[in-house]
């Protein structure tokens, strides 16, 4: 006997969710690529421009939170101030 609490699922609901998920996450892997690329090879852009750890921190932080703030929606937040 089936439970009242069962709720009548669609056919073909669970592809959708499924197939929406893949997509999301592709697009999530997608969009963070380049914060991925930059950070492993920041070694080589320091050695490149002479950086020394402290520079290449500051130059990793920036590009990191600026890639952020569009995100949070904090970059219309610093270009109104």
């Amino acid at each position: 006997m089936r439970s009242a609490n069962v709720v009548a699922e669609q056919p073909g609901a669970r592809g959708g969710w499924a197939r929406a998920t893949i997509l999301l996450s592709f697009g999530l892997i997608a969009n963070l690529a380049t914060e991925m690329t930059f950070a492993a090879t920041l070694h080589e852009i320091a050695a490149a421009w002479a950086l020394d750890a402290s520079q290449s921190g500051w130059i990793g932080g920036i590009y990191s939170n600026g890639s952020a703030c569009p995100i949070s929606g904090t970059g219309a937040w610093i270009i109104a101030s």
